[in-house]
């Protein structure tokens, strides 16, 4: 739960059952007291987590050593996506250095943006919001993150998320580093338009 920063308990089942890895589903916060105390138990699971503890603060938490090897989620970093790079100048020219959530608030307004040219609503009722969400399903939007196409039911057909081993000196906010993508067997094979051959 949010806030926790004692896990005796599952320290003590994982201990116990020393797994070949362990994965978190919460924030920095946690994650960093909870692998620390895995650590400090024994522990040796390889760690794995999402986007929310893709922060430094996680490795002062959990501790050099403890992080050292575990594996995290996010967004491709930007700086290397051809497709980021106008974003990334744009945005650092009038605002500062890049957030980590820059790309995907860019992509989402664009989405939006060219759904609602596209339906041309009349107002805010479901049945012209209906017309909207459907433009957004049939769409391949070609934003920041590279090209976004959904499926019938909303979700991304393919996802843009990678890998992050964590390590000191890495190209993310010195402690991550993307990962390259697996080969053979990794993402589907895109066509032009970014739709899976």
């Amino acid at each position: 739960m949010q806030g926790d920063t004692a896990f005796a308990g599952q320290v003590g089942r994982l201990e116990a059952a020393q797994p070949d890895a362990v994965y978190f589903g919460g924030i920095y916060r946690e994650a960093g007291s909870l692998l620390r105390q895995l650590h400090r138990a024994g522990v040796r699971a390889t760690f794995v987590s999402c986007d929310a503890v893709l922060d430094p603060e996680f490795v002062t938490l959990a501790g050099e050593d403890a992080v050292a090897g575990s594996y995290l989620t996010f967004a491709p970093d930007p700086r290397l996506l051809e497709s980021a790079q106008d974003l990334i100048r744009r945005y650092e020219a009038r605002y500062g250095s890049l957030g980590p959530y820059v790309p995907y608030v860019y992509d989402a307004v664009g989405v939006l943006l060219r759904a609602i040219q596209t339906a041309r609503p009349l107002d805010g009722g479901r049945a012209e919001l209906r017309k909207v969400a459907r433009s957004i399903h049939g769409m391949t939007y070609r934003g920041s993150l590279g090209p976004l196409r959904w499926d019938r039911n909303g979700d991304l057909a393919v996802s843009p998320y990678v890998m992050y081993a964590t390590k000191r000196g890495g190209a993310v906010q010195g402690w991550f580093e993307q990962l390259p993508p697996p080969t053979g067997g990794g993402r589907p094979a895109q066509d032009a338009t970014g739709r899976p051959r």
